[in-house]
């Protein structure tokens, strides 16, 4: 195998955890793929060092890891707010900002840009340091972490603070939560102490075990949308669903008043299309009283159109 195709081997494997949620997916990934080449658009130097730029085909890409039996993570990915806690010079802990630059920012991201995980920094303002401080005295509770994504509009918050040991070394005692109907409120949410990286990969495993469905996976699910009073909500429920990764096709079935009803085809489940559809918080899951709740099997999503 040549040098040339050595670079598609490893590009591609780098692809494959992104597109997968998978950390192991690339061991998939080997010289063995027949016409290696096809996959892909674009090969060309960006600089003297040697490096080159790959893209891929998509769509390829998503036939081949089909192929392969590993699941797909769609583009639509849950924002994470990231508070992390790091010594300063004097060894007094500090919050990582938005607009500030540091060795640790910078592990932290890049582990999420290969997971791709999109992260969130807090401002920390004055309010944003009275929130990270109460986050402290609250231990980090799920419910704690959760609100402070309010803020944000995050999906998830995964919550950090570092230690330095005598040889200059860090670790982070993280913790993280996603918002989730389904997640019990008493759920451990894996308070773990750790390296910088491995946090955002047990974040990035979590949010991967919610939305990568199994490449194989089909259904149809009946979806009631309540909140549609004018023709702009029609529109934007329905070309909002139309534009998700998972969604294969979408047909209106009814609309009666507010409600509208379709049959939605998506690769995945109910649940993989609730959780893809609340990430923009176009469309909430709505809260079903006790006595209405649906009978086993009943795959039907009900949803409120929120803008």
């Amino acid at each position: 195998m040549g040098k040339t195709d050595s670079a598609f081997v490893e590009a591609l494997r780098l692809v494959a955890v992104k597109a997968t949620g998978m950390r192991d997916a690339g061991a998939r990934i080997t010289a063995t793929i027949p016409n290696l080449r096809t996959y892909v658009q674009r090969f060309e130097p960006v600089r003297g060092d040697g490096s080159v730029l790959i893209e891929f085909d998509p769509a390829a890409v998503d036939r081949l890891l089909t192929t392969l039996g590993l699941p797909l993570w769609a583009r639509e990915r849950p924002g994470v707010l990231v508070w992390l806690s790091v010594p300063d010079a004097n060894g007094r802990p500090s919050w990582i900002a938005a607009d500030q630059q540091s060795v640790e920012r910078d592990l932290v991201e890049r582990a999420a840009q290969a997971r791709g995980l999109p992260l969130i920094w807090p401002a920390m303002d004055g309010a944003d340091l009275a929130t990270a401080a109460s986050l402290l005295t609250a231990r980090s509770s799920r419910q704690a972490l959760l609100a402070s994504a309010d803020r944000y509009r995050a999906d998830a918050v995964l919550f950090g603070v570092a230690t330095r040991d005598a040889a200059g070394g860090s670790s982070v005692q993280w913790s993280f939560a996603i918002g989730d109907a389904n997640v019990a409120s008493d759920e451990p949410i894996g308070a773990m102490q750790t390296s910088l990286e491995e946090g955002i990969q047990v974040a990035a495993d979590r949010c991967a075990s919610l939305f990568a469905v199994s490449s194989n996976a089909r259904s149809d699910i009946p979806v009631q949308i309540v909140g549609i009073h004018n023709l702009d909500a029609y529109a934007g429920a329905l070309n909002y669903l139309q534009g998700l990764t998972i969604v294969l096709n979408v047909a209106v079935e009814q609309l009666s008043g507010d409600a509208l009803h379709l049959r939605v085809a998506v690769r995945g489940n109910s649940a993989t299309l609730r959780h893809a559809v609340e990430l923009k918080r176009r469309l909430a899951a709505l809260v079903v009283d006790t006595a209405s709740v649906a009978a086993p099997g009943d795959d039907s999503l009900r949803l409120r159109y929120l803008q």
